[in-house]
This record gives structure tokens, C-alpha cells and sequence, in this order.
């Protein structure tokens, strides 16, 4: 029977653990929220104290980092980033392909191709923001959410064809077709491919 009055007091930080048996330990940032440019902050020291693995809650995401076309921002993914880098902790990218967080440039609700963008234009879309994301984070994001929640919540073709599945509705795979799935991978791993 655990001690339960004794595990109240371990006092060794999460982190440190996850070193040990060399795995990670992560946290949600949002630096909206959390100032990770003031090491000080209780919020912040905590983080560095308990974890070794952090992932920005929305700074990296599309409409973040593209809240225009071909003009992007990543002062916000930044600083998470040199937050990290000053506590030897390891950086999750997220995301760079997903049906939520488009900027309305692309679509008007994530899925709909509501500006009539080809097939090709839209492969130039995804092709140009995941270039440009991967390569300014190249060597500081050791991994990469590529595609985030692309399959749908419904899944009806399981029932007639056990291989099979729906795709969930997204600018992408509207526009595209699955195959964005396979681009946006190749594209990641060509721009980064030690991540």
C-alpha cells in the first residue's frame, strides 16, 4: 500500500524524473498568458522547474504565423522558443496543417474552400507556410505536429470497409484531396529533416 502522506512530500520536479528514465515531460505554453520572457514569474519558473518539453498552445499555428499571405509572424512562437532554449528543454511545433485556426484569407470556417483557390494554388498555400515555418524553427523544434486531427470524429466507411475511413472536413482536404496529408509531410521532413 503506497505512503500516501509521503508522496505528498517528493519534492523532485517532474523533470527530473523524465530525465532519468531519458524520456519527456511536456506542457501546453500559452504566452499569451504566461510571460516566458520574465524567468521569475511563478508560471514560467514552474514550467522550467517541472518540465523539459514545451509546446506553444497557438503561436505556431497557421492564422498565427500567416495572418496574411506570404507575410509572416513569428515573434510569439519566438519566444517560447528561447524560453526553452534557456532551460535545455525540448520544443513541439504545432501546427502546421489542421482544419481550425485558418486565417480567413484561406477560408472562411476552416473547411470550406470559400475563395475558390485551385487545387494548385492551394498546394502552393500549404507548400510556401510550411517552408517557411519549418525552416525559420530548423533546429530549434525537434518535432513536428504535421497534420492535426485530419481524420473525422464520424467514422461511417469502418462500417463497410474495415481498411477504410473518413477524412474530417478541412480547407485541405477539400480543396487538395488526401494526398495533402502526403505532401505536407515530405514538405516538413525536406525543410527539417533532423526534426
Amino acid at each position: 500500500m503506497p505512503d500516501l502522506a509521503q508522496e505528498k512530500k517528493d519534492y523532485i520536479p517532474l523533470r527530473e524524473y523524465a530525465d532519468k528514465n531519458d524520456t519527456y515531460i511536456g506542457t501546453c505554453v500559452p504566452v499569451w498568458k504566461i510571460n516566458v520572457d520574465n524567468d521569475n514569474e511563478s508560471r514560467s519558473s514552474l514550467i522550467a522547474k517541472e518540465y523539459n518539453m514545451v509546446v506553444c498552445e497557438n503561436e505556431m499555428k497557421f492564422d498565427a504565423v500567416e495572418p496574411n499571405q506570404g507575410s509572416f509572424s513569428f515573434n510569439d512562437g519566438d519566444r517560447l522558443v528561447n524560453f526553452a532554449n534557456r532551460h535545455n528543454m525540448r520544443v513541439r511545433g504545432h501546427t502546421l496543417a489542421w482544419h481550425s485556426q485558418v486565417p480567413t484569407w484561406l477560408t472562411s470556417d476552416g473547411t470550406k474552400n470559400t475563395n475558390n483557390f485551385s487545387r494548385k494554388q492551394l498546394l502552393d498555400i500549404l507548400h510556401n507556410h510550411i517552408k517557411n515555418v519549418v525552416t525559420h524553427w530548423k533546429g530549434k523544434v525537434a518535432e513536428w505536429d504535421v497534420a492535426n486531427e485530419v481524420l473525422s470524429d464520424n467514422q461511417q466507411t469502418i462500417y463497410s470497409n474495415p481498411n477504410g475511413y473518413d477524412l474530417r472536413p478541412s480547407v485541405w482536404a477539400t480543396g487538395i484531396g488526401e494526398d495533402f496529408l502526403d505532401s505536407a509531410f515530405v514538405w516538413a521532413h525536406k525543410y527539417d529533416p533532423d526534426a
